[in-house]
């Protein structure tokens, strides 16, 4: 059985474009054009219906949230994606090349299982999110977080964890080295506490 992969998609480009693309998308995936297990969100219907041959373009997934036009902007376009294993990038870029000269995008993906943490997004104007921190915790700790947190920067990831152990690290290498040595006792091993964290890759 497959892993699933969440990824999130900021599409921009001139305003005539976006909503060219809008509108393919939307038609595309309003009715099963080929007959699949995803149903009418199928990425493979959208592969179709560009033109190209979903047998020979990744398109395992489907579309997970499309907004309603009323709420898009005119020159930004933002959808996400639950696909097998990894971002489907592959179909987007083929798109793009060929139909839509001034469109580019940015993504943030997810998939725990393969340790995927993807944000291209490298000035942050619409994914801000550079860690993922998971964890299960002693009860002794009482943190607001059930089972870990995001972050933006090291600075937020710092003050988070100072603010969870009662701690004063004051950077994010101490912060990293000192627990990881904690969380490799035997102690915490035998009752199941951990603490990972994942920093975000900024390319594919």
């Amino acid at each position: 059985m497959p892993n699933w992969c969440t990824t999130s998609y900021v599409f921009r480009g001139n305003e005539n474009e976006i909503k060219d693309l809008y509108d393919k998308l939307k038609s595309f995936t309003s009715k099963e054009r080929i007959s699949n297990s995803f149903g009418d969100s199928w990425l493979g219907n959208i592969v179709n219906g560009f033109g190209f041959d979903y047998n020979e373009i990744p398109c395992r997934g489907r579309i997970d949230y499309f907004p309603e036009l009323e709420e898009t902007d005119p020159d930004r376009l933002e959808f996400s994606t639950w696909t097998v294993w990894e971002p489907m990038t592959e179909m987007w870029d083929k798109i793009i090349e060929k139909y839509y000269s001034s469109i580019t995008y940015v993504l943030i993906a997810e998939e725990c299982g393969m340790g995927i943490y993807i944000n291209t997004d490298v000035e942050g104007e619409n994914f801000s999110t550079r860690f993922s921190v998971d964890f299960k915790l002693s009860p002794k700790y009482n943190s607001l977080y059930e089972d870990g947190f995001y972050a933006d920067c090291e600075e937020d990831l710092v003050e988070t964890f100072n603010s969870i152990f009662h701690r004063k690290y004051k950077s994010y290498k101490q912060c990293k080295k000192r627990l990881s040595k904690e969380f490799k006792k035997k102690e915490y091993r035998d009752k199941g506490y951990f603490l990972t964290i994942h920093k975000y890759e900024e390319s594919l």
